[in-house]
């Protein structure tokens, strides 16, 4: 009887738990999307959606419908996983103490259990970070696959989610009536980190070979934790503050170094000329002329480029120089042929000539560019 109420408590706070999930995955998380592509969002997300405005709105919608189905499953595993070990929890735990040897439980409280396990999901992080990075200083990989802040980005991303997965399995040892978490139990959170590492390092491995290698070397390190608990313990919580603190010196640096480069730049900037006029520059990529009234087209497409048109000069022998965006931008800001300046596929535009921006800097102008294509006319392209 005791048992048939343990289990159907377990299966009823699980299912609240999906469901609560589920909830937030298909009415809460898509709003924030569609906010965020919209530049309404936090920060954070306005410049990780939003900049990207290149990309339609359905296409962040898609990747998060695919992303919410593969976390329901996985929280449907845990949970079956879960009721496994509560229903057969002694012959589990025989079971591992055989397989993995080492001591005792090592019973640990609540926040050092968290602590652990966003331990290991800033190691996570960091050691991706770290390989994207020297492959990048060897590759020389173009600059909008690979930007610097995935140095603090990537660790800050670890440790949230293995602090998420560890407060869910906090949950289900509540629900099992095991109050009390163990060193071991937290390191085995190690193994998706440990998972997670193996695809990044693509060294060949079938998903299925790099679980094993996983579990394999997640085995090596609960025994490390089960023979010098106190030391590894140790170890974990330093670990988590220092690269913590780590993260927010470097991400904190970044944002401020940034600042200093673009206020050096203005104060060395020359008085411009008495009556300098202002210069914008708005670029549509990917227009066709075919496509726009103010080229003849039957719809009114582009009335605002029709009412400029009426007080200005229109071109109506435009070329572009190249068939894609990056080097015929490249060109437009250098007067200079794409086989000059070689802005092309996996090259960026270096400094060889000189652009249209860095002429009215050395004019007295404030230059700024906004782009919704980070993919090919950002900084990170020249």
């Amino acid at each position: 009887m005791m048992r048939s109420r343990q289990t159907a408590r377990y299966w009823l706070v699980f299912a609240a738990m999906l469901m609560v999930w589920l909830a937030a995955a298909t009415w809460l998380v898509p709003p924030i999307i569609e906010a965020a592509h919209a530049g309404r969002s936090l920060p954070v997300l306005n410049d990780l959606i939003s900049g990207r405005a290149s990309h339609p709105l359905q296409l962040y919608l898609t990747l998060w419908a695919s992303l919410a189905r593969k976390l329901t499953l996985l929280l449907i595993a845990l949970g079956v996983l879960g009721y496994l070990l509560t229903a057969f929890g002694s012959q589990v735990k025989a079971g591992a103490a055989r397989i993995v040897g080492g001591g005792p439980p090592f019973p640990i409280r609540h926040r050092d259990f968290l602590l652990v396990a966003v331990c290991f999901g800033l190691l996570t992080g960091l050691s991706e970070a770290l390989f994207v990075t020297i492959r990048q200083l060897i590759e020389r990989m173009p600059g909008w696959e690979y930007a610097w802040e995935v140095l603090w980005m990537a660790p800050l991303v670890g440790g949230v989610l293995f602090a998420t997965i560890g407060v869910f399995v906090l949950a289900g040892l509540y629900v099992a009536r095991r109050r009390q978490p163990t060193l071991q139990l937290s390191f085995w959170l190690a193994l998706y980190g440990i998972f997670l590492l193996l695809k990044t390092l693509q060294i060949g491995l079938l998903p299925w070979g790099a679980l094993l290698l996983a579990s394999g070397i997640t085995v090596q390190f609960v025994r490390l934790a089960a023979r010098r608990p106190w030391r590894v313990l140790g170890a974990a919580r330093w670990t988590s503050i220092g690269l913590a603190l780590l993260l927010v010196v470097f991400a904190g640096g970044q944002r401020a170094w940034k600042g200093l480069v673009d206020r050096r730049a203005l104060a060395a900037l020359p008085d411009p000329p008495v009556g300098a006029p202002n210069v914008l520059l708005l670029i549509l990529d990917t227009v066709r002329a075919q496509s726009m009234s103010l080229y003849g087209y039957e719809r009114p497409t582009t009335p605002t480029l029709d009412r400029f048109a009426r007080q200005g000069v229109v071109f109506e022998h435009a070329i572009a120089p190249s068939s894609w965006t990056l080097p015929s931008h490249a060109t437009l800001f250098t007067a200079r042929h794409p086989y000059e300046h070689l802005a092309d596929g996996r090259i960026a535009l270096d400094g060889t000539f000189p652009t249209l921006a860095e002429r009215l800097v050395a004019e007295g102008y404030e230059t700024a560019g906004f782009v919704g294509n980070l993919g090919y006319t950002a900084r990170v392209s020249g």
